[in-house]
């Protein structure tokens, strides 16, 4: 479903004009990318600019790390997200963080219903792994 364009203010002050399609939160694909752009919005929005990795973005939100090998490609190249890379040990590791258009995702695009409801669910897997809940702070495991 479209609709005529609309002006909205992201949260960083930005006018974006949209064409408004409404995402399916039917099946699993939106739902993946729904809990990864929240909790890299989450940490954006407290003003962490250094992201997260793929190890950090699986163990906070309970997604699967293949798919997210195969998702976070995607993403980066429609402009959900951006990608920086960091030398540990000879080794490449690559941070996550979001970017415009996944702001104006979350922001715009994800009914407050379906946000909550990821947001449980996230909470719920981090509580079902660890017998408690983790904070953002002691998920720091790539480096």
């Amino acid at each position: 479903m479209t609709r005529p364009g609309r002006v909205h203010r992201l949260s960083d002050g930005k006018l974006v004009s949209t064409f408004e399609s409404h995402p399916s939160w039917h099946g699993i694909h939106n739902a993946v990318k729904g809990k990864v752009l929240l909790q890299l919005y989450s940490i954006w929005s407290h003003g962490d600019n250094d992201g997260m990795c793929l190890k950090e973005i699986v163990q906070s939100t309970g997604t699967n790390a293949n798919s997210l090998r195969v998702l976070l490609p995607k993403w980066l190249k429609w402009r959900y997200v951006r990608r920086t890379a960091k030398v540990y040990n000879d080794r490449a590791v690559f941070s996550y963080v979001i970017d415009t258009r996944g702001r104006r995702f979350v922001e715009i695009r994800m009914p407050q219903s379906k946000r909550e409801e990821l947001i449980s669910q996230i909470k719920q897997s981090r509580t079902s792994k660890t017998g408690g809940t983790k904070s953002y702070e002691s998920i720091r495991v790539c480096l």
